[in-house]
């Protein structure tokens, strides 16, 4: 019984960190790289925004982070600023940009730049950063791991940055109360919050038997 307990609060565990990562202050979620090797720290010094997520992987110097750079001026994934900014970023944790391509018929539209870097040892990496408009900011969502400028065309590539997604819109100004906050928690508080009192029920309800069985022995 107490096996089976402790295996069921393991998936439940294992559950929550599936969950996506909660972007609260810019109203986002994304799923971040998880598995051996992955875990998450505070990004680089960006000459303008944040990082509001970044996660690196020890074991084969992968990383991935989603940056947002606040007040930006044109909503044209074409301007020449967007495109700009994005570089700035990819400059900034080593990357050289080497192409781009356009996607306006996704909702939301986005814009790609796709990046390399070569290391000393010889070792080189490849980058694919999306840029995405949305709620007067520009988001780039980026993921860099070993491999070659043809490797950025491979679907398997995109799986986290296509989870970056703008579920909770920051427009709460006339807002009903008990439809709103619950969108404002954070996903992984009320989830952690949630698997912690079904664990706590299946380590009352393993003790509540212990007690029967024994008042069993001793009649």
């Amino acid at each position: 019984m107490l096996r089976h307990a402790l295996i069921l609060v393991l998936l439940i565990t294992a559950r929550l960190h599936a969950e996506p990562y909660a972007l609260d202050k810019y109203g986002a979620t994304v799923n971040m790289p998880d598995g051996e090797g992955w875990f998450r720290r505070g990004g680089p010094t960006l000459p303008s925004g944040e990082f509001a997520a970044f996660a690196i992987n020890s074991s084969n110097k992968s990383h991935f982070g989603v940056a947002a750079i606040p007040g930006f001026p044109t909503s044209d994934l074409r301007h020449p600023t967007v495109l700009s900014r994005i570089m700035d970023t990819m400059k900034v944790v080593g990357l050289e940009p080497k192409r781009q391509r356009f996607d306006d018929q996704s909702s939301p539209p986005y814009v790609e730049v796709i990046g390399t870097s070569t290391l000393e040892s010889g070792e080189t990496f490849v980058s694919v950063a999306r840029g995405i408009l949305k709620n007067s900011h520009l988001f780039i969502a980026f993921h860099t791991r070993p491999g070659v400028d043809a490797d950025a065309d491979q679907p398997a590539f995109m799986s986290n940055i296509e989870t970056l997604r703008f579920d909770a819109p920051l427009e709460y100004v006339n807002f009903d109360i008990a439809t709103t906050i619950p969108k404002l928690i954070p996903w992984h508080y009320r989830a952690y919050r949630g698997g912690a009192a079904v664990a706590a029920l299946l380590v009352l309800a393993f003790g509540v038997m212990i007690i029967v069985t024994r008042r069993k022995r001793l009649y």
